[in-house]
């Protein structure tokens, strides 16, 4: 199932972080207009329950007031329930009426049983009526304190609060009825015009905010209450919400609208400066996939106004010139290169051809050196070999008088045998001398100079550098039969004095150089001549070195003597190395023969 790709481009991404940065700013803009708004309803509320708190201490003072003005004339007068007469009480409780004003509805005085006794004015209906039953007259005359009712009802009479007051020794009460219209309390207790000041003030029974017409509808307020100390009264200050939150809801209102304007303006402002950023990298775009298609003639354009997008269309510009310089050179390159292989591709047909002629020269060279083995052989040996058959064919088939006279004919034949021995050990030795594998290269290249080149009246001096020790077998013998190829060369053409032949050990390599103070030639012709012995010499040399992966160097100069250096690699091949062993195993097999039947002569 392929998987769901989302990509947006480079202007959707930019207005998408903006509108998150813009949303996350006035999200803290609003949080911080709604802790403004909040904290402005609580300080609303906290003025309304203060208001009410300040009522509510008002109206306490008011009742405290009463309380102790009742308290007062009830000590000052004292007043006999059980001996009520209307002609005493009536003074009194005018008295107390009319001190009180239209504070008071009536007062009325109880005795100790809850029957009330007399009213001032006198309210027929109360008198004679037992208000016991009233939970606070009960509590009034039980506790002896004075106490404010909530709604006091007697039966047949409106209700109303009253101030309840105990005689001396509770054996009665006074009973004020508070007139709640009275001007004192009325306008502490009815509406206090709150909100809008075209309403106006708003007198009237407290109650009249509960009724219910027509023409009303119900709506959300807000209420501080706040109880009285001397009372089961209660202070509420209510007022609209809409009223009450008129300010908090502008200041939340205005905060709203501000932020929708403020966002829709920098959504539009960041949109413009978006498209006048992305509309170059689209151009830059376009340039870059042109660029992609192999189109490197066409410069990148400029953007206008300058900026960051200037200089990254300047960057793709010098980018682009680079890049179709490097192109034109790398193109360059692979012309040259296509030439280089073809040239190495003629070396390599050119190697192949010199190494195919270099394998038919050591075909030949083999073959030249089997053909003089033959030919010493033939010339030396097989003559001996002849001679000897036929002195000893004489010998046995001439008749001898004495066995002196036999003995005076095998004397010429052991001459001639012991000759023919010393030819074979020496073409034996020329092969591979066993002092090779026996005491090392550097003494057989010696002893191959001195046997030589000393019948030549020519003086060898051996020299040696680096630490001498024993090599691969084949390394040895590459280097014997160059040095050997080199000293017959001295004793068959140089016309040298002295020799002198130095070897140099290293971790890689060995190093021979052989030099005389002959008559010296020309490299260049002899070797272009490719006849001759000389010729033929030369070439074996470089040839055993490069089968070995070395070199060799000939310096030679009329009448100034000549120079071959071999530098040879201290390593052989495996096969190189058995064949090399199997020829020394053969050269002692081919060798001891020969010594024991020297001895058998001798």
């Amino acid at each position: 199932m392929k998987r769901f790709q989302f990509s947006i481009n480079l202007m959707a991404r930019v207005i998408l972080l903006v509108s998150v940065g813009l949303l996350l700013m006035f999200g803290g803009f609003a949080f911080l207009g709604l802790q403004a708004v909040r904290e402005s309803t609580e300080r609303s509320l906290q003025e309304r329950m203060l208001l009410a708190r300040i009522t509510a201490s008002r109206v306490d003072d008011l009742l405290e007031q009463k309380i102790t003005f009742l308290q007062t004339m009830i000590q000052d007068t004292p007043i006999d329930p059980d001996h009520p007469a209307p002609e005493t009480l009536t003074p009194i409780l005018r008295t107390m009426t009319q001190h009180l004003g239209d504070f008071v509805r009536y007062i009325v005085v109880t005795d100790r049983q809850g029957n009330v006794i007399w009213s001032e004015p006198v309210v027929r209906e109360l008198v004679g009526t037992n208000v016991a039953t009233n939970r606070y007259v009960h509590l009034v005359l039980q506790s002896g304190k004075p106490v404010v009712s909530g709604y006091f009802a007697p039966d047949n009479v409106d209700s109303t609060a009253a101030i309840l007051v105990p005689l001396a020794n509770s054996n009665g009460a006074v009973i004020a009825a508070v007139n709640l219209r009275d001007p004192s309390i009325s306008h502490l207790l009815g509406p206090l015009g709150l909100g809008n000041r075209d309403r106006g003030m708003v007198a009237g029974r407290c109650h009249d905010c509960h009724t219910t017409t027509a023409d009303q509808r119900r709506q959300n307020g807000v209420m501080a209450f706040a109880a009285l100390a001397t009372a089961p009264w209660g202070i509420v200050v209510q007022q609209d919400e809409d009223e009450a939150f008129a300010s908090s809801r502008t200041l939340e209102r205005n905060l709203l609208q501000f932020g929708a304007i403020a966002f829709l303006i920098t959504l539009v402002v960041a949109w413009l400066l978006t498209r006048s950023v992305v509309r170059p990298i689209h151009t830059l775009i376009a340039a870059c996939q042109r660029i992609a298609a192999g189109d490197l003639s066409r410069p990148i354009p400029r953007a206008r106004g300058g900026g960051e997008v200037s200089v990254l269309a300047r960057a793709f510009d010098a980018m682009r010139e680079r890049l179709k310089k490097s192109l034109d050179e790398i193109q360059s390159w692979n012309t040259e290169l296509e030439q280089r292989v073809e040239q190495r591709t003629r070396q390599l047909a050119d190697a192949e051809r010199d190494r195919r002629e270099l394998l038919r020269k050591l075909v030949v060279a083999q073959e030249e050196e089997r053909r003089g083995l033959a030919r010493e052989l033939h010339d030396e040996t097989s003559q001996a070999l002849t001679a000897l058959v036929v002195g000893l064919e004489t010998a046995t088939t001439a008749p001898a008088q004495s066995a002196d006279e036999i003995k005076d004919r095998l004397v010429p034949i052991k001459t001639m045998a012991t000759e023919m021995l010393r030819e074979i050990q020496r073409i034996i030795h020329d092969l591979r001398p066993a002092i090779l594998d026996d005491l090392g290269l550097v003494q057989a290249i010696d002893w191959y100079a001195e046997s030589r080149l000393k019948p030549y009246h020519i003086q060898v001096a051996m020299e040696t550098a680096g630490t001498e020790k024993r090599l691969p077998s084949e390394v040895e013998t590459v280097v014997f039969r160059i040095a050997q190829e080199a000293i017959n060369n001295i004793a068959r053409h140089a016309g040298a004095e002295n020799v002198s032949i130095s070897l140099d050990f290293t971790e890689e390599f060995v190093v021979l150089q052989v030099e005389d103070d002959g008559q010296g030639f020309d490299p260049n012709v002899v070797m272009a001549r490719g006849n001759g012995n000389a010729g033929f010499g030369l070439s074996c040399i470089r040839e055993r070195a490069a089968l070995f992966g070395g070199t060799a160097q000939v310096e030679s100069h009329a009448e100034q003597g000549t120079i071959i250096t071999a530098k040879i690699p201290l390593k052989g091949t495996r096969e190189n190395g058995q064949d090399s062993s199997s020829a020394r195993g053969r050269s002692h097999h081919v060798a001891g023969r020969i010594e024991g039947a020297s001895q058998s002569v001798g």
